[in-house]
Formats: structure tokens, C-alpha cells, sequence
């Protein structure tokens, strides 16, 4: 399962993209964390962004795409992976996009984490960081105990110059630029979804965990007595999938299982698969290729 995560800066895709990884057992990617690896091991790649970053320059898109490429070839990018801030624009996403598919890969979801600009200047606007250690907390959301003085290390707190109104409308309206692009370029492509980013945390990963859970998917089971059994995905319905292997589990005696106890893993069938035969020979193919 590869995912692409959108959305605004303090929108929350990227905790979303770490409960998704942590859920999965699937690499949470960002762009910055790739370069300080590739910097750190000293290898090709980062040295030649190094020279850019060094020089205070961008680092050119045709590199960028070349170190994510590099990481998702890794051995625990094998069952998928969530990238978070990248692509950012449309050649970006067209390169990664040949890469890809010269591999024999393309991506599965870009899921856009919706969040109104309001909302967003008033969540980041509340953001309070300690001048000694770092600290970062929040006046609503997580408060300090004694108000502006950090909890950690009793040290005085700030609202940082990147977390002011002003400053955090200019960098939406740079994201807005950007992204507006790639959300008509993942529509076309078939794979946007969206989800509301207003809600409580574990309301918005509900509905990403539904958004990948759809008919004529290949998923595993992650819990009971059918533990890592494989099955194609009938039907979804409230917080519940009806899955089917096409023995045991026929289309007409289809499993009811609780979404959390289901791992998905890649759509196969049309939405409206009924046939025993074509769940068992998906099954039966998906089987062989992992050996």
C-alpha cells in the first residue's frame, strides 16, 4: 500500500502519516528525514545534496525523486509506505510517476487532509515552544500546567516567529499554489481521497483506514484465529468488512470483521466481484508472488 499525504501545514498529515505506518507496520517517508540519512551515511546522493543545501540552494526535483526512489527500493518498503511533503508540485509528482512505473509501481491513495485556513491559523497560532529545551506545547490543546512556563525544564515560552498569523497565512498561500495542481493531478489520476481534518485525531484516522478499505481489495487479517489469512473484501459496511477467500469463506458466507483487524493490501477485482473462482485464483497468484 503506497500512500501520498496532503494537506496545509499544521493541517496533521503528518501525525496521520505515522499512525498509518505505526498501523501497518509500513515506513513513514519525509523528504527531510531522506537527505539527513543519505547526508549522514555519506552517499552519493547526499553528498550532491549536500552541495545544494550548503549553498542555500533548492535541491533540484530530478535528485529529490532519485532519493525517494532510493528509499522506497528498500527491503521495508516492500509492503508499501507513506510519503509526507512530497511530491509538492506537479513535476514532482510526474516524475515520481515515471520512476514508478519504469519499476512496475504506481501510488495507491493521495489522501488530503481538508482543514480551512481559519482553523489552521488558530491551531498554530496557539503554538507555545520553550527557549531552553525545545519544548513544544499548546494553549488549548495541550496547555502547560503554569502558563507560559515549560512543564520539562521551567523554562519561559514563546510563540515562534514560523507560528505567527501573519507568517502562517503567507506560507498557506504558497502551499495553496503549489497543491491546489496536484489535487487536480491525483483526481485525474483516480487515486484523491479526502478527509475532514476538523474532527478529533482518531476520527480522521478512522476515516483513513476506511478510505483504504474498499470491494475488490486483497487485505489480511490482523487479529483472531484467522491471523494473516488472506481474503478479497466483499463489501464495506459501517465499521465492519465482509471478506471472502472463495473456500472456507465463500462470496454467500462472507466474513464480518471489525475494520482495525484488517490490513489492506492491494485492490485486485472489480467492486462487484461475486465469483468464488476469481477470489481463489487472486488469492492463489498473490500467494505465489510473495513466495
Amino acid at each position: 500500500m503506497k500512500i501520498i499525504m496532503l494537506g496545509a501545514p499544521g493541517a496533521g498529515k503528518g501525525t496521520q502519516a505515522k499512525k498509518i505506518a505505526e498501523k501497518y507496520d509500513i515506513p513513514h517517508i519525509s523528504t527531510g528525514d531522506i537527505f539527513r540519512a543519505n547526508i549522514k551515511n555519506g552517499t552519493e546522493l547526499g553528498q550532491k545534496a549536500k552541495t545544494y543545501m550548503d549553498q542555500g540552494l533548492l535541491v533540484p526535483d530530478e535528485l529529490v525523486v532519485d532519493l525517494v526512489v532510493d528509499r522506497v527500493n528498500q527491503e521495508d518498503c516492500s509492503k508499501g509506505y507513506v510519503l509526507d511533503g512530497f511530491p509538492r508540485t506537479i513535476p514532482q509528482a510526474e516524475a515520481l510517476d515515471k520512476a514508478l512505473a519504469a519499476m512496475g509501481q504506481k501510488m495507491d491513495y493521495a489522501i488530503n487532509v481538508e482543514v480551512p485556513d481559519e482553523n489552521i491559523v488558530n491551531r498554530m497560532s496557539g503554538r507555545r515552544a520553550c527557549v531552553d529545551c525545545g519544548a513544544t506545547y499548546h494553549i488549548v490543546y495541550a496547555p502547560t500546567e503554569k502558563e507560559d512556563v515549560c512543564d520539562k525544564c521551567g523554562g519561559s515560552l514563546i510563540l515562534r516567529d514560523d507560528d505567527k498569523p501573519e507568517t502562517v497565512l503567507k506560507r498557506l498561500g504558497v502551499y495553496h499554489e503549489q497543491t491546489q495542481p496536484l489535487i487536480d493531478y491525483y483526481t485525474k489520476a483516480g487515486i484523491l481521497k479526502e478527509v475532514d481534518g476538523t474532527i478529533d485525531i482518531n476520527d480522521v484516522f478512522a476515516a483513513i483506514v476506511q478510505i483504504q478499505l474498499e470491494p475488490g481489495m486483497l487485505a489480511r487479517s490482523k487479529a483472531g484465529h484467522d491471523k494473516n489469512c488472506i481474503y478479497v473484501i466483499i463489501c464495506v459496511k459501517d465499521e465492519y468488512v465482509y471478506l471472502a477467500d472463495g473456500q472456507l469463506r465463500p462470496v454467500c458466507r462472507a466474513k464480518k470483521k471489525n475494520l482495525r483487524h484488517v490490513q489492506p493490501i492491494k485492490k485486485v477485482c472489480s467492486t462487484s466481484v461475486t465469483d468464488d473462482e476469481t477470489i481463489r485464483n487472486v488469492i492463489r497468484k498473490y500467494s505465489k508472488s510473495i513466495g
